[in-house]
């Protein structure tokens, strides 16, 4: 699935958070959005999928305007992971399965059970099943908000600092298992990130924002020390590794 943006504009009252943003991304991609903090990584994000009803601009996702889709519409080809993840008293097989919401009837099927269950397991996720969410720690909780929005089947998985509250070993397991069903499925993803090294090594695309605009568009091989010192005001060293560059504070 195709995402399509032009000319994209939102602002809080008088401030301008984005300035005519402009970008395409393609079915089996990763996209990041780096820059540092109040650059307007999840303000983009929100804007994509309708949460913030942007005025100026245009989304497109498959030549489709995302402003002019139902709820349930958007809902059944964008799949959302927010930054924080509220706990409720409910199971976690539960409230994963609130993301076939959009796809259910009068009842759940066997397709959505199924469905659940299958994204559980491939998260390590089967034991914690019938735990309620208000149990979980802060990584478990994330991983059920990345669960419930897999098993939306989304064209378009938007990712708001998806793995910032997990250790580094459930780090690479989520980053590794949005690869893959990105790469194996009709799946096209853009997530914000705060670690370069992690957006250099996981990430088709890094888009670099900077002043409410993109300051970069670039492929991982394509990274400098003068995107980094201009897009951040630090000095870093890159080195090259055989198969991505590493970027390290000069300071460090």
């Amino acid at each position: 699935m195709s995402l399509s943006i032009h000319n994209l504009s939102y602002g809080y009252k008088q401030q301008e958070v984005l300035d005519r943003i402009a970008f395409k991304t393609n079915t089996h991609s990763i996209t990041a959005l780096l820059g540092p903090n109040g650059a307007g990584k999840s303000t983009l994000l929100k804007c994509i999928n309708r949460i913030l009803p942007y005025k100026k601009g245009t989304v497109l996702i498959d030549k489709n305007d995302v402003a002019a889709l139902s709820g349930r519409q958007r809902a059944q080809r964008i799949g959302y992971v927010s930054q924080k993840t509220e706990s409720v008293h409910m199971t976690v097989f539960d409230a994963v399965l609130l993301g076939r919401h959009p796809y259910m009837g009068n009842r759940v099927s066997k397709k959505d059970l199924s469905m659940v269950q299958s994204i559980l397991k491939k998260l390590g996720m089967e034991p914690f099943a019938l735990r309620s969410t208000d149990e979980l720690s802060g990584g478990e909780l994330q991983k059920v908000s990345i669960a419930r929005a897999l098993v939306q089947e989304p064209g378009l998985l938007l990712l708001d600092e998806p793995v910032s509250s997990l250790d580094l070993k459930n780090q690479i397991e989520i980053l590794r298992l949005i690869a893959a069903i990105v790469k194996s499925h009709d799946v096209n993803a853009v997530m914000s990130v705060h670690d370069i090294n992690c957006a250099i090594h996981y990430a088709d695309t890094l888009i670099f924002l900077k002043d409410h605009h993109i300051h970069t568009v670039c492929k991982k091989n394509e990274v400098t020390k003068k995107i980094i010192q201009e897009v951040y005001d630090i000095e870093v060293t890159i080195h090259q590794t055989d198969d991505y560059p590493v970027v390290i504070p000069a300071h460090y």
